[in-house]
């Protein structure tokens, strides 16, 4: 925000989704995902954003908007809710469709659910050094409305100070058979409406999984095996973590457009080799996981190539790997990988697996993981 807004008092919209479940799903789960699953929850919140309004904080489990308005409809209030409502519902379904870990947190987080508070009042901001907050009587009001009594873990709750400015207009169609609270603070006796939110539950949408595989899947072109001196969960965490290919993986400069930072079937990475848009884009699928024995695929549908990953637990410190290359039915695809990329891509994937083995085995040797630490069929990884 500028430096020279003015901290007198403005009539403003306070609306906050919070996640509900967030303490316990943080404090009963891997640290890591838990954090990488709650971040992708309030970019999706804040990217289904239709009203206008403006974030002032992000609170770990909740996003304080807020809307300089002297008024708001119901109307859009519940509009706002019920788009946020089902895009969060959509993606945790579609996480649980695509995922692959095992973790506490992963294999939970389709058990989190979503609230809303919703209040009007004259707010200002207050501005610390560099930073600037809201500040007010409704600010107070609405972080202590987010531990209200109320049982259910799914709702809309809208003050009387929102509702009173709709009394000679027509409420939303949905909002009917609302319940009346009212919570007792240091800052008096707040009155609210609240609504279950079930009502929105058969419009989540169901997730496709789209097949990410060649059109026409062809021979393979060459195959690349090795015996790495390390566990299996810790080679497989390695090969599928993208953010790191580029420290082992010959001819890649770094990696990005990623798609989230745990690996799922349909995540995407681009290999930066020129830098341009022509850099090969990957989409990660066919993912079948187990303790003893993990097998992946990648494809490059542009280019018609794809690439799998087949790893075998020998004992509790080695791992047999196997990468091979396939070529989709193109006979002037095939022709010019033969004559032109074949012996070149070759040598580099030969050269690309000695480079892994070294890199993981120097992970072994400081007691370092990847960021993404994958937990394959319930085990852990060490």
């Amino acid at each position: 925000m500028s430096d020279n807004l003015n901290k007198a008092a403005k009539p403003m919209l306070i609306f906050i989704p919070d996640i509900s479940g967030f303490s316990k799903f943080v404090a009963n789960t891997d640290i890591a995902h838990s954090q990488h699953i709650i971040e992708e929850l309030l970019e999706i919140l804040i990217d289904s954003n239709q009203m206008g309004l403006e974030v002032s904080e992000i609170e770990g489990d909740a996003v304080l908007f807020y809307k300089i308005t002297p008024s708001t409809s119901i109307e859009s209030i519940l509009s706002q809710i019920e788009l946020m409502y089902l895009n969060f519902h959509a993606h945790l379904k579609r996480y649980e469709l695509t995922r692959i870990c095992q973790c506490g947190a992963c294999s939970t987080a389709n058990g989190l659910r979503i609230k809303f508070v919703v209040t009007h009042g004259e707010v200002g901001f207050n501005k610390i050094k560099d930073h600037t907050k809201l500040f007010g009587k409704e600010v107070i009001v609405a972080h202590r409305l987010l531990k209200n009594e109320i049982e259910q873990d799914e709702y809309a709750l809208i003050t009387n100070s929102v509702i009173e400015q709709n009394l000679n207009s027509n409420k939303a169609g949905n909002w009917i058979n609302t319940k009346l609270g009212t919570e007792t603070y240091d800052v008096g006796t707040i009155g609210y409406e609240y609504k279950e939110l079930d009502y929105l539950l058969d419009r989540i949408p169901t997730p496709t999984i789209e097949s990410f595989s060649p059109n026409n899947p062809d021979a393979l072109v060459f195959e690349n095996k090795s015996v790495v001196d390390v566990p299996i969960e810790l080679l497989f965490n390695v090969v599928s973590d993208y953010s790191i290919r580029h420290l082992w993986t010959v001819g890649i400069k770094d990696s990005d457009q990623l798609n989230g930072k745990i690996s799922k079937n349909g995540s995407t990475h681009r290999c930066l080799i020129n830098g341009n848009e022509k850099d090969p884009f990957f989409i990660s699928h066919d993912f079948n996981v187990s303790k003893d024995y993990v097998v992946f695929s990648e494809t490059e549908k542009s280019r018609g190539v794809t690439v799998v990953y087949a790893l075998q637990k020998i004992d509790s410190y080695t791992t047999d790997l196997t990468v091979q290359t396939y070529l989709e039915a193109n006979f002037i695809k095939k022709l010019v990988f033969k004559l032109i990329f074949k012996n070149k891509i070759a040598s580099d994937a030969e050269k690309s697996l000695v480079n892994l083995n070294q890199y993981c085995r120097t992970l072994m040797k400081n007691n370092s993981l990847p960021e993404s630490q994958i937990v394959l069929g319930g085990s852990v990884l060490v």
